[in-house]
């Protein structure tokens, strides 16, 4: 039997042991997808798959674009918390600074009420006088 064998019809590599000719391009009778299901309909024509195979792949796509939009949905409502976090933490901020200005103010205006409560004192007006006489 071996000497049957065409020494010349045999490959000379390896890889042209594996070479694959290419298909023609015409519509396959199954789908291109599972490759069980004989394609029948207008559908099936125009892409190649069955509708089984059409549907999972719609659904796919429906399901991706679902998730891409709450992702994008969730990234947008991030961001705004993020913003009213920020905006917060300055107005917290923004209130110890007013209110440790605020503390100044008050303890400025007790000295100066108690500056005035002296003033107006009659033992003081009478030091000043008592002063101005001696002199």
């Amino acid at each position: 039997m071996a000497d049957n064998v065409n020494i010349a019809a045999l490959p000379n590599t390896f890889a042209e042991s594996f070479k694959v000719e290419p298909l023609p391009l015409l519509i396959s009778k199954y789908c291109s997808r599972c490759g069980v299901t004989p394609l029948r309909g207008k559908n099936t024509k125009v892409f190649n798959t069955c509708n089984a195979c059409l549907k999972d792949e719609n659904t796919m796509r429906y399901k991706e674009t679902k998730r891409r939009r709450l992702v994008e949905t969730f990234k947008q409502v991030q961001n705004k918390f993020q913003k009213l976090r920020d905006e917060k933490n300055l107005a917290l901020r923004n209130l110890k600074a007013a209110q440790s200005q605020n503390a100044k103010l008050e303890s400025q205006f007790k000295r100066m009420e108690k500056r005035i409560a002296e003033l107006e004192t009659k033992e003081w007006w009478d030091k000043y006088i008592y002063d101005f006489d001696y002199y």
